[in-house]
């Protein structure tokens, strides 16, 4: 059976497995200031090589050749009612945002040193989280997707199936780098809704707002 090349979507996958798994594996011997920044570089990584060097398809990861019409008439109407709960969940519930959501216990002792508009601006760091976490989830979804085509139609539905398959690879992350059951259960939650969203409308971008909302919403 013949290898595959580093340059095809499954190539990059392996390469990106394989970089996930010695981070998981050295974790522990990690700072715990540079935990947050050391899991965003590992999202963006090899998504971002990949695309770089023409290895995986912008399309089949959300990022391009969005259908907006699909995604306004179904993924804004999930994206809202998943808001709209949240709102309503805050509003009547003392709610504690899962631990791993805020900043390390290094980055909150520098932010709680700097003045007030500074603090204000750090507020914002959910989006990039979030941005870096659901490329790298749809980064999982396109690689495996247009692995498919080379196995001569193996599987009937292959984005269906794809993408079902890059959650359950995303799923060793989330217990990995979480470790409460309520953040595990939080975050399991979030990948199941955007993959959800991701099967119908194919756009990382709605998925990101998704994503984005979600941690905005809970964060205190």
């Amino acid at each position: 059976m013949e290898l595959p090349q580093l340059t095809a979507p499954m190539g990059w996958l392996l390469a990106d497995l394989l970089v996930g798994a010695i981070i998981y594996l050295t974790y522990p011997f990690i700072p715990v200031a540079y935990r947050l920044s050391v899991r965003n570089i590992r999202w963006i990584l090899v998504p971002y090589l990949a695309l770089l060097q023409g290895g995986i398809s912008p399309r089949l990861m959300g990022l391009t050749g969005i259908n907006w019409l699909t995604s306004f008439g179904l993924g804004l109407g999930l994206v809202v009612t998943v808001a709209g709960f949240l709102v309503l969940v805050r509003s009547t519930t003392d709610f504690t945002a899962p631990e791993a959501l805020t900043p390390t216990t290094g980055a909150q002792a520098s932010t709680r040193s700097l003045s007030g508009p500074a603090q204000r601006q750090l507020t914002l760091a959910p989006l990039f989280f979030a941005g870096a976490e659901e490329f790298h989830w749809s980064f999982l979804r396109g690689a495996l997707w247009e692995s498919q085509y080379g196995i001569a139609n193996l599987l009937d539905q292959p984005a269906y199936w794809a993408i079902w398959l890059a959650a359950l690879l995303a799923v060793p992350a989330v217990l990995r780098f979480h470790t409460t059951t309520l953040s595990r259960l939080f975050k399991l939650i979030l990948l199941l809704l955007t993959t959800i969203l991701f099967i119908y409308t194919q756009n990382f971008w709605l998925c990101w707002m998704l994503h984005s909302l979600v941690l905005l919403l809970l964060i205190p």
